[in-house]
């Protein structure tokens, strides 16, 4: 969010804090950001729109399609689009555990079949390596399923966050697999 220095600059904490109703301005002087019950109260002290005090609360109306400024637009852009960042990122993670995950399976496979082959030829020395080489890559392929499995958790908890953030589930849609650095003023 965007922090409160906004206070300082535009509006007098304790007026704030008397129009906001029985809190004082030492309160008001620690929001990080101002309470949804005094979004609206705010604003109008303020003389700014109330998207502009509280982006995450203006993309509900952003998704029904109500008018806003130019500048709630904006942040509310800021705020889809480093969640969908966080989440592209967590999908990534996911996708890259999971391609190690899968190369170390592969090396595994190859392995037991070199010594299934060497166990024809029967050739001691090769089998002991082999088998100690089957024994590092099952090792290694047991920690690769378990970062798979944080990944998937860490995406899960991610998902989760975004829900319960209030962002509305349309603007989370289309979540790129790699995060972008794209800005609308890039053409």
């Amino acid at each position: 969010m965007m922090g409160y220095p906004i206070f300082r600059r535009w509006g007098d904490i304790s007026q704030i804090a008397a129009a906001c109703g029985a809190i004082t301005p030492q309160s008001v002087s620690e929001w990080k950001r101002v309470p949804r019950r005094h979004v609206e109260t705010v604003a109008a002290m303020l003389g700014v729109p109330p998207g502009i005090l509280r982006p995450d609360l203006n993309l509900a109306r952003l998704a029904a399609g109500e008018t806003t400024t130019l500048l709630e637009l904006l942040l509310a852009w800021r705020i889809v689009h480093a969640a969908r960042t966080v989440l592209a990122r967590a999908e990534q993670a996911c996708l890259d555990a999971e391609a190690e995950r899968d190369r170390i399976a592969a090396e595994l496979l190859e392995a037991e079949a070199c010594l299934a082959r060497e166990r024809t030829i029967w050739r001691p020395e090769m089998l002991d390596m082999r088998q100690d080489a089957i024994e590092h890559l099952t090792s290694r392929l047991q920690t690769a399923q378990e970062g798979v499995a944080r990944a998937n958790e860490r995406r899960v908890a991610q998902n989760r966050a975004m829900a319960r953030s209030g962002l509305p589930a349309a603007f989370l849609d289309h979540v790129p697999i790699a995060p972008s650095s794209h800005h609308p003023s890039d053409g």
